[in-house]
């Protein structure tokens, strides 16, 4: 039976509800800016700086204003919990070292009380201030990054469906128009390939891609499947990385195109894609 096939198997054994969805993760936040998304405005407001370094650990910073209209900050460490959940004490600081001025060690002011955060995706949550009702949040975007999906990978699909595990590997070939999102996966030493469409959803620094599908051919089949990723992105290193239905995981390599129209990267060859290729001024330190 093909690698194909097997995977295609092991999805036909589960409902439509269940095995489209992509495998649940705990919702750890991305790092960055956070904002208010029923104050947002091309003017100052207030807002959040979450920072998690590959834990579960948070330091969360809440700016803002005072009743008098001056600027100020708070600030929150502790750990998520369950997977989503944040309860901290809010707590103001004070008698720093100013701008220009003489150093000196800030101190402990006074304690805002808690707050509360329940992250429901990882760019995504509701927000508990003290005094204030419950509100969402959203991870802040300023940098469309969907252009580094246009282009190709050397990519591995761990796929893990129903007690089958197999590594696959190939060259990946996305496209993305607009939202619209396509994707060919065309496996080394084999005539067969995956073709994966759908719509493309910003999610904070990454992507989703919902509604989607996935259709396979091989050995003369070629079967739709309900298919969708999470956590889709390329960093500016050009390493492609998602979470897929069924527990499956991608992850890549950008590789520059070849003037050869019959010939495709393999795995031993290095011609990785540029800074150019990536949209950045110059390439990154690797």
């Amino acid at each position: 039976m093909s690698k194909i096939l097997r995977s295609l198997v092991a999805a036909s054994i589960a409902t439509f509800s269940v095995v489209f969805s992509v495998a649940a993760w705990a919702a750890l936040p991305q790092p960055g800016l956070w904002s208010f998304t029923s104050e947002a405005s091309s003017k100052p407001g207030r807002g959040l700086q979450i920072d998690r370094q590959g834990g579960e650990a948070l330091v969360v910073s809440y700016y803002g204003y005072r009743e008098d209209g001056t600027a100020t900050f708070y600030q929150a460490t502790g750990k998520i919990t369950e997977g989503k959940n944040f309860s901290a004490d809010l707590v103001e600081y004070q008698n720093g070292r100013a701008l220009g001025g003489k150093a000196r060690d800030g101190e402990f002011g006074r304690n805002m009380g808690k707050v509360r955060l329940t992250f429901t995706t990882a760019s995504t949550a509701t927000i508990t201030l003290p005094g204030e009702k419950a509100q969402i949040v959203s991870k802040y975007t300023f940098d469309d990054t969907r252009a580094r999906l246009n282009n190709r990978f050397q990519a591995v699909m761990f796929e893990s469906s129903y007690g089958i595990t197999d590594t696959l590997k190939g060259l990946m070939n996305v496209k993305v128009f607009g939202d619209d999102f396509s994707a060919v996966l065309q496996y080394d030493g084999s005539k067969e390939y995956c073709v994966f469409s759908g719509k493309l959803v910003p999610s904070g620094s990454t992507f989703r891609v919902t509604n989607g599908s996935r259709v396979c051919t091989g050995e003369s089949l070629a079967t739709p499947t309900p298919y969708g990723f999470a956590d889709l992105s390329v960093n500016e290193a050009g390493i492609l990385s998602a979470r897929g239905s069924y527990g499956d995981v991608l992850s890549g390599v950008c590789v520059r195109a070849t003037n050869n129209t019959v010939a495709a990267p393999t795995w031993n060859q290095t011609n990785r894609c540029t800074s150019e290729d990536l949209g950045l001024s110059a390439n990154p330190n690797n």
